[in-house]
């Protein structure tokens, strides 16, 4: 890309965002880029998922937005992997410790 086609990308996401960027403000985190490109369809903005967190990104590096729209979307209890004690390690006695923390055969304790 040149720097004139760089300008004018950034020239229409600045006179764009007061339609789009408050809704990304609100929807991240907690939303996926595809939930947000849907509401902003419904509400008659052309945003693809992709295309979405390509202006974010570019208005996160030019200091017009906060980086912490870009983080990921935080993992739903449900889908966290489980802990140790859920995770087949149950079946040790206490004080036992799984083969990857135990020292290698003929090594000193």
């Amino acid at each position: 890309m040149t720097a004139a086609q760089k300008a004018a990308y950034g020239d229409r996401l600045q006179a764009t965002a007061n339609q789009w960027l408050p809704m990304v403000r609100r929807m991240r985190p907690d939303h996926t880029w595809n939930d947000i490109a849907r509401i902003l369809k419904q509400r008659g903005l052309d945003w693809t998922p992709e295309r979405l967190l390509r202006a974010v990104k570019w208005m996160v590096a030019e200091g017009m937005a906060d980086a912490a729209l870009l983080k990921k979307i935080p993992t739903p209890p449900s889908e966290r992997p489980a802990d140790d004690a859920c995770s087949g390690n149950s079946f040790l006695q206490p004080g036992a410790h799984a083969a990857e923390d135990r020292a290698p055969a003929g090594a000193a304790p």
